[in-house]
């Protein structure tokens, strides 16, 4: 139970630690009073495992990111989308590609189920103000958007990194605005396989101009 935790603390690794002291303690007694009538070698990972485990833990992280708990059963998943949905041939890429679709999938029909029970709340005479303050509570934002610091908006006039830079004298992201969305436009784009203009590294002057939307 503590080894399958998703998340660990000080507490649940030394609680662990004392239970497979515990579950060792009860082992060698069964094994020293079952000898006579049983030739079975304990000496097997599985049973190995669990001197180990919340040292592996503690260096690797939780179980979930290395067991072999996901599509258990023959991995019935993978073998449907193995047979029914690649050509044979380089399957491990196409494979991802599935299980990425699936999971974007499950994501926006979250986002739509979320944005429709929120509508029906609201067309049931809940007013704004007491849904705000309920999604408040449980720390939901009722704008239902994850992107807290972006807004898209209608197209502003286009502005000089300059004039930005200074409008925004207070705000510390913003001090040398022009260099660092240089520095980033130039790691980014090569990241994500876009070409760099003309093939060179891109260089916005402080008289260059941006529009914002």
């Amino acid at each position: 139970m503590y080894a399958a935790l998703e998340v660990h603390t000080t507490n649940t690794i030394e609680e662990g630690r004392h239970t497979v002291q515990a579950f060792t303690a009860l082992m060698k007694q069964y094994m020293t009073q079952t000898a006579d009538d049983n030739v079975k070698n304990w000496n097997f990972l599985k049973l190995h495992m669990t001197t180990h485990i919340f040292d592996d833990i503690k260096a690797k992280g939780a179980t979930c990111n290395y067991n072999t708990k996901p599509n258990e059963q023959m991995h019935g998943p993978l073998k449907d989308w193995y047979l029914n949905w690649t050509n044979f041939k380089n399957v491990a890429e196409q494979i991802l590609h599935i299980d990425h679709w699936l999971l974007v999938a499950d994501d926006i029909n979250c986002c739509i189920s979320d944005f429709d029970e929120y509508s029906q709340r609201k067309s049931d005479g809940m007013d704004d103000d007491s849904l705000d303050d309920e999604n408040t509570d449980i720390g939901v934002d009722s704008t239902l958007d994850p992107s807290q610091h972006v807004r898209m908006g209608s197209k502003q006039a286009a502005q000089t990194f300059c004039s930005i830079e200074n409008a925004h004298k207070t705000h510390v992201e913003f001090t040398n605005f022009c260099i660092k969305l240089n520095a980033f436009l130039n790691i980014f784009l090569p990241t994500c396989n876009i070409p760099l203009p003309n093939g060179r590294r891109i260089r916005l002057q402080s008289d260059d101009t941006v529009t914002e939307y």
